[in-house]
């Protein structure tokens, strides 16, 4: 038996937006219509990208017709309402220079590694204002109590921004991406080799 995962169907996709919609006291009906448009229909079977489609039409940029372009577009949103924090007192290109390229690097490492979360010592080695960062709103902050001490750690708010954030910083860093890319194709051919090694091997008993 095969295990598969299926997404919303049509009630479930209907429900998700008046949910959303009476959350934020709004009329349903633009909503109920964007499910009906058959350039995001698939899109809308996820409930994280109903959400992020949600969220852009409501704030009237929804534009996006992939699933790329739904994280690029939420991403500029994300942005944008960070710069509008008095806390922060940064402008949009302040954002991404001072605190995004920072946490595109630590979300690749984290990627890289298997990882979920960001250390705090992590930022500090970047020389970058974790307080600044969790402003932004991809990250959770995470208190555990150990020996008396506490261990402070970082989780992002879905594994999918931490995806989408280790990818930015592989469009960044080209030097990088030639060496997780070489990394990736190395990894492949060793597991290649050890397969057809254990095929021999089976072959002559």
């Amino acid at each position: 038996k095969k295990l598969s995962i299926a997404g919303y169907d049509e009630r479930q996709r209907l429900d998700h937006v008046r949910r959303f919609a009476k959350q934020h006291k709004e009329d349903p009906t633009q909503y109920e219509s964007m499910l009906e448009d058959g350039n995001v229909a698939e899109l809308c079977l996820n409930p994280l990208n109903l959400t992020l489609l949600c969220i852009l039409l409501k704030n009237g940029s929804l534009k996006a017709k992939t699933r790329t372009g739904i994280y690029k577009a939420i991403h500029s949103f994300i942005k944008r309402k960070a710069s509008e924090r008095k806390e922060l007192n940064m402008n949009v290109d302040e954002i991404e220079e001072s605190l995004m390229h920072p946490l595109y690097e630590l979300a690749f490492n984290a990627y890289r590694e298997n990882r979920v979360i960001i250390h705090a010592h992590e930022f500090d080695a970047l020389s970058c204002n974790v307080d600044q960062v969790l402003q932004v709103g991809y990250l959770i902050k995470d208190i555990t109590q150990r020996d008396f001490e506490e261990d402070v750690t970082y989780s992002f708010t879905h594994k999918t921004f931490l995806e989408f954030l280790a990818m930015s910083h592989l469009v960044r860093d080209a030097s990088n991406r030639m060496k997780w890319i070489k990394g990736i194709n190395f990894m492949s051919h060793d597991i290649e080799c050890r397969r057809s090694e254990e095929r021999r091997g089976r072959e002559r008993v």
